[in-house]
């Protein structure tokens, strides 16, 4: 069996939570596997452990860019490399409006991806999702591996909680990143004041900005938008819990782990995506889905307008989608193979 590296970027949330899940997926399958955080410069820190690297059959490097010194590591040692976001789109945001030092920065980690990808070092990538691939021009030697969880997360059926507020609460997360595949902070509110509208009350949107520096209240006629700063994990959880709905802003055909997070305490999840990704869902009715603006705010009004009654079904719907289609044992597969097989 194929002793395994994770070789992990120094960070806090999302990516490094799907870091941890990873490495705790390998250990249960009993692969050796040790993971190993970068600290200091990259670069640096990755020629000094060079030799520490080559002596895994597998270096998975987690953090989206591939380091220098993986391009002449020794021959027979497997290099994966795990993509999260869109790389060119995000870089080529901060090479254009970030701060001289960012963009210098941006510039260096550009070139190291390309380089690895030219000079065909990496041997697999591993994309959260086939547009993840595609928009990071990667159309041959990836496998699959969507947010998932373990089933003992899972709440056991029925246990969910139903709030019997007046005013509908709805949350989402905010991505540090500006990505094409998000749906716009503006677009948002544009929707749920057309939910609002629709229902004729109060709706409370919720959006957890880890940029957000203090809390903030907007008011947009009976919309009314709270802006929360980071929030640790249990706080996110128990604000999620407490919502009647959990948006979330993939455009695309992925479910972010936000909303793997909203089924884990058992919220359902809306989601607007573009028509071009629609026939790449692996999800129908488990998840209140639409293609259009006007149908997104339709259904949401729908489904607010008795969240008591309906929260309990699509919150079935979805735990039942994340079990079949989303926990580890179904979604492993084509890691553990790749991680079993011979050079």
């Amino acid at each position: 069996m194929s002793s395994v590296a994770l070789i992990a970027p120094r960070s806090e949330g999302g990516v490094a939570y799907i870091i941890e899940r990873l490495w705790k997926g390998l250990r249960r399958e009993r692969f050796p596997v040790s993971k190993i955080v970068i600290s200091g410069s990259p670069t640096l820190f990755h020629l000094k452990h060079l030799p520490q690297f080559q002596k895994y059959d597998v270096v998975i490097i987690t953090g989206s860019i591939p380091p220098p010194s993986h391009i002449f590591a020794r021959s027979d040692v497997r290099v994966v490399l795990f993509v999260h976001g869109f790389v060119y789109h995000e870089l080529g945001n901060v090479i254009g409006y970030g701060r001289l030092r960012e963009k210098l920065g941006a510039m260096y980690s550009l070139m190291l991806f390309e380089m690895a990808k030219k000079a065909d070092r990496v041997d697999t990538y591993i994309c959260h999702s086939i547009t993840t691939c595609e928009a990071n021009k990667i159309y041959n030697n990836f496998i699959l591996l969507p947010q998932f969880v373990f089933p003992e997360e899972l709440p056991k059926r029925n246990e969910v909680s139903v709030q019997g507020r007046f005013n509908p609460k709805v949350v989402t997360y905010k991505s540090y990143v500006n990505s094409p595949r998000l749906l716009r902070e503006e677009k948002l509110i544009s929707l749920m004041r057309g939910v609002s509208q629709k229902l004729g009350r109060q709706v409370d949107l919720v959006i957890v900005d880890p940029a957000q520096r203090e809390p903030k209240k907007e008011k947009w006629g009976n919309l009314v938008v709270y802006r929360l700063p980071f929030l640790p994990r249990e706080r996110f959880l128990r604000l999620i819990a407490s919502s009647d709905l959990y948006i979330e802003r993939c455009v695309d055909e992925e479910l972010s782990l936000g909303s793997i997070d909203a089924g884990i305490v058992g919220t359902p999840v809306a989601k607007l995506t573009h028509p071009s990704f629609v026939e790449r869902q692996d999800y129908k009715d488990e998840v209140l889905w639409a293609a259009s603006p006007r149908e997104f705010i339709e259904l949401v009004s729908e489904y607010l307008r008795d969240a008591e009654d309906k929260k309990p079904t699509y919150s079935r719907r979805f735990r039942e989608f994340l079990l079949n289609k989303r926990s580890w044992d179904n979604v492993k597969m084509s890691l553990t193979n790749l991680l079993r097989s011979e050079l």
